[in-house]
């Protein structure tokens, strides 16, 4: 099967046209994501693991969305724009909790500090 310039111009004006009409969209949607980062040490600055976070919309939308810290204390976590309350809670520690305001497109990194 022999391949035509035509063919392949054909080919080419395809492939453009579809990733100028995805593209917006892939635009989009990342725009309409904010994501809070964050890590959690002790006061003596000891990362902790293990942390448990939750994040609930205000006004509440639903369930929280949540995570837990990793080894060195960090978590992130892809959020919809808006007003949050973050809680922070792990055994033989203080809980932890803030109000927090994030736009489309924003990355938040918060740190917090435990108390036993």
């Amino acid at each position: 099967m022999k391949t035509s310039v035509r063919d392949l111009h054909f080919l080419f004006s395809v492939v453009s046209l579809t990733a100028f009409f995805l593209a917006p969209s892939t635009v989009a949607q990342t725009q309409n994501v904010a994501t809070l980062t964050g890590t959690i040490t002790d006061p003596r600055g000891a990362s902790i693991a293990g942390a448990q976070i939750s994040v609930e919309q205000i006004p509440s939308t639903g369930e929280p969305v949540r995570t837990v810290s990793e080894g060195e204390g960090r978590f992130s976590l892809s959020l919809a724009p808006g007003r949050y309350r973050v809680t922070i809670s792990r055994d033989s520690f203080a809980r932890i909790e803030q109000e927090i305001t994030i736009a489309a497109g924003e990355t938040r990194d918060l740190h917090f500090v435990m108390k036993l």
